[in-house]
């Protein structure tokens, strides 16, 4: 939902991101985000978490110029789950636009070695 307000010939925007019982609060316009959760709070009993650090399993880290968001702690804890934490990276030795075909190139010298997940 996306609530704007007109004030002095300026566009205000603040943004009310809802999903289940997580709800997400921002804007431009401080005063309005401050009236927005102050209304919700008397209609709801809400707890306001001050700075967003995740939602929906992504972290959320504030920067000077905006936010980045990543999925760190998502992919280590699946790392963690399928016991690949000790696995060490590698480059994939296709090139990114390689096309695989069943009916061409050579075949395997023992394809039962090759483990399947």
């Amino acid at each position: 939902m996306v609530l704007d307000r007109l004030l002095d010939n300026v566009l205000h925007m603040v943004l009310l991101v809802v999903y289940v019982d997580d709800i997400i609060i921002t804007g431009d316009d401080s005063v309005e985000v401050t009236s927005l959760k102050q209304f919700l709070d008397s209609q709801f009993k809400i707890k306001d978490l001050e700075s967003l650090h995740y939602f929906l399993g992504i972290e959320v880290c504030s920067v000077s110029g905006g936010v980045i968001l990543n999925q760190k702690k998502f992919t280590s804890d699946l790392l963690q789950q399928f016991a690949c934490t000790a696995v060490t990276p590698v480059v994939c030795p296709l090139d990114l636009n390689t096309k695989l075909y069943a009916d061409s190139g050579d075949l395997l010298p023992a394809p039962s070695l090759i483990e399947v997940w």
